[in-house]
């Protein structure tokens, strides 16, 4: 099974833009993924975990936790689609990403502003027995890089949700796994449904942090796989 380096994610994405697909187009897919699967809409093959699967669908009211890079990005489409789909919609943001001027994470919150998504700070989130979806921390977390406290409480937080049984759904791998090695920050939190963009993530797919993902499911972000294929053919 392929997956993928930060380094190689980073390639993909700028192979893409090159290719004509803008990031803002690929984070909404990202985030329309998450949303389909949380309502019942398998976006993809399940690549493990089958035996893990939970019905998503059942949860009317849906937490997220959007950090502050691209995967917090993700999580306001994300909010927006379920908010759509009749959802009560509860999101919780890092102080970073509401004070955001420009960018395209920015473009996607006052989207989600728009259409009437509520965005609280973390400090505000009180953990319950809900479907609570992880976008706290992405790909470029680095354990050489200390998270700020409002990131350790969010992720704190996280696992009380946890505990108290909440279904957890992680965007892309769950927050504070290293991509490259596998390594976890010790605030972790197992997931009950993860979906990942184009490949597993190569540190994901390494123990420990493998068996973090709960059931594991592949997006394609609506793109043809010969189009990624052919990132790794241009290498």
């Amino acid at each position: 099974m392929r997956s993928l380096t930060r380094a190689e994610q980073v390639g993909l994405d700028a192979y893409l833009v090159e290719r004509g697909i803008p990031l803002l187009l690929l984070m909404e897919s990202a985030g329309a993924a998450l949303a389909d699967q949380i309502v019942g809409r398998q976006v993809g093959p399940v690549l493990a975990g089958e035996e893990k699967k939970k019905d998503l669908s059942q949860y009317d009211t849906v937490d997220l936790l959007a950090g502050p890079g691209m995967n917090g990005g993700d999580l306001y489409v994300t909010a927006r689609k379920l908010l759509a789909a009749e959802k009560t919609v509860r999101l919780w943001e890092s102080q970073k990403a509401s004070s955001l001027e420009e960018g395209i994470v920015f473009v996607m919150r006052e989207a989600a502003l728009a259409a009437g998504v509520i965005c609280r700070p973390f400090s505000a989130y009180t953990p319950e027995k809900t479907l609570v979806v992880d976008g706290v921390l992405g790909t470029g977390y680095q354990p050489t890089r200390p998270l700020s406290q409002e990131l350790e409480d969010a992720l704190g937080k996280l696992k009380q949700a946890k505990e108290q049984g909440a279904c957890i759904v992680a965007c892309d791998l769950p927050s504070g796994i290293v991509t490259d090695t596998g390594e976890m920050h010790p605030m972790t939190v197992g997931a009950d449904e993860t979906v990942t963009f184009f490949a597993p993530k190569f540190g994901q797919m390494k123990e420990p942090a493998l068996f973090m993902n709960g059931r594991l499911t592949l997006s394609m972000l609506e793109l043809p796989p010969a189009l990624v294929d052919s990132y790794f053919l241009s290498k």
